[in-house]
């Protein structure tokens, strides 16, 4: 056994945590015990849409070809950290990583997750679904959707909505500033028609990792409709948040996108709104930026 295989074996065997033997687990008993079914799914970074199942007690992920979710990004490191499945519920435990571990735009050295959080591994955002309605949730949009863009979507308005009740929270109870953005991508409509939806796909890509390198780690960036983002920015003023709406923009409109090894540059549409205490609930702060993205 090489080096490399002995240190990403001692990572997968060492967490502190009590594993569960599933040995001896069919996959119709993952619907029997919901403690059992645990994924995640790519929503930011390479191969969006992807699923990673946890069949086997943990996931291991980073930088080494070696690892069960392989991201080969700069700043990934090569054993970057592990999701296990113990008898007291999943957890993510970072395996000393350099640039750190994610939960729902929290560094974390080792922590219970459970069903619709975001984890965020170097330039890749994952949705971790668990249990037994996450599982039915999951078999019902891959039956009823057109295609796996539809449920990545839908994973990320749900994401969006719940991180928008999180900061509204926030706000009202502690005074903690909030705003919204929306960005469009005004040619994609056109790539689309013209050469199909594999080099759509790669434009929405290279978007995702330019406008990810402008952000702060408070900061979510979510694919929630084929052309439009939404960019939340807790803990800004509007000014603030005008500021970097505006350079993100820019940093856009000044960049060669490459498609088919033609370069291509991008102009996008945004809107911004800041929330305040009379905003009732996620969804309508996300219909009013999206109302003013339209008008």
């Amino acid at each position: 056994m090489s080096s490399e295989e002995s240190q990403v074996e001692h990572a997968r065997q060492t967490s502190g945590i009590t594993m569960i033997n599933r040995e001896s687990i069919t996959d119709s008993d993952i619907f029997q015990d919901k403690a059992l079914f645990c994924c995640l799914v790519t929503i930011q970074g390479d191969e969006v849409g992807k699923l990673f199942s946890i069949r086997n007690s943990s996931l291991l992920m980073g930088r080494s070809h070696k690892c069960d979710v392989t991201l080969n990004q700069q700043f990934v490191s090569r054993l970057h950290c592990r999701i296990v499945v113990s008898n007291e519920g999943p957890y993510i435990v970072d395996l000393g990583s350099t640039n750190g571990t994610y939960v729902n735009g929290r560094r974390v050295s080792s922590q219970p997750i459970e069903n619709g959080d975001r984890i965020k591994v170097g330039e890749s955002r994952f949705l971790f679904l668990a249990g037994e309605e996450a599982d039915r949730e999951l078999e019902n949009e891959l039956a009823t959707c057109n295609s796996v863009d539809n449920l990545v979507i839908e994973f990320n308005r749900s994401s969006v909505t719940k991180e928008l009740e999180r900061e509204l929270y926030r706000l009202k109870r502690y005074g903690r500033q909030l705003c919204l953005a929306v960005l469009r991508i005004d040619q994609l409509d056109g790539v689309l028609n013209e050469r199909g939806s594999q080099s759509r796909d790669r434009l929405l890509a290279q978007f995702r990792a330019l406008a990810l390198t402008s952000l702060n780690t408070d900061e979510s960036l979510y694919n929630i409709a084929p052309a439009t983002f939404a960019l939340v920015l807790p803990s800004l003023n509007y000014q603030q948040a005008a500021e970097q709406l505006e350079q993100l923009v820019n940093l856009i409109g000044s960049s060669m996108f490459d498609l088919d090894d033609e370069p291509l540059q991008l102009s996008v549409s945004s809107a911004l709104v800041e929330a305040d205490a009379s905003v009732a609930t996620a969804e309508d702060l996300l219909r009013s930026v999206l109302d003013k993205l339209d008008a």
